[in-house]
């Protein structure tokens, strides 16, 4: 006997068949595309991370090279205060072109005592003034005798704050000359024990 044509059951079992394998192959193409995608998308915003990480390095240099700039600029503002040398000559010179200027003259130039109290002794040259160590610093420490007038002194101290040398005024001390007047002005004798600071 001759066989017979497809049922309709036979042909609606073929067709589910197809159609699941249709079904099949679209997610199995979606989730290929779908990792692909993740993949891409991970890349991207692995890149984009290092563009910006990259960036903040950029910045952070910058910025480095800002400070640097500045700490070297401090840096030479502090030698020129506190320089690393150990002759102080010059600086009594220029105290010395101040007091002029202030119509004060030096009465004495001596060596402190200990706690920066005023020295009995007699003149001294500079060399033979000991240089004291303090922390990170030297310490050339010595005494000054000016005379004339109040306002002359008080003046020359005004011109002091504004050195170009870190100098320290520990003590001032006056003494009027009750015999020594000029045109009625009262003539004074001011004695400063003076630090000055030098870098190692």
């Amino acid at each position: 006997m001759a066989k017979q044509g497809m049922t309709s059951k036979s042909l609606n079992k073929l067709l589910y068949m197809i159609s699941g394998g249709i079904l099949a192959l679209t997610l199995g193409i979606g989730i290929y595309f779908g990792i692909i995608l993740t993949n891409m998308s991970s890349e991207v915003s692995k890149n984009k991370y290092i563009a910006i990480n990259n960036e903040k390095k950029i910045e952070a240099l910058s910025q480095l090279k800002i400070d640097y700039k500045k700490i070297g600029s401090e840096k030479d503002s502090v030698d020129s205060y506190v320089p690393n040398d150990k002759k102080v000559s010059a600086i009594l010179r220029d105290l010395e072109r101040m007091a002029g200027l202030n119509s004060l003259t030096f009465s004495a130039f001596k060596a402190q005592e200990d706690k920066g109290k005023s020295s009995k002794d007699a003149n001294v040259k500079v060399e033979d003034i000991q240089i004291k160590k303090e922390g990170e610093y030297y310490i050339f420490p010595f005494q000054l005798e000016l005379k004339g007038s109040y306002s002359g002194i008080n003046s020359m101290m005004i011109d002091m704050e504004k050195f170009d040398r870190l100098i320290d005024v520990k003590t001032i001390s006056y003494e009027k000359n009750e015999d020594d007047t000029t045109l009625s002005t009262d003539i004074i004798t001011a004695t400063l024990a003076i630090n000055v600071y030098l870098i190692q």
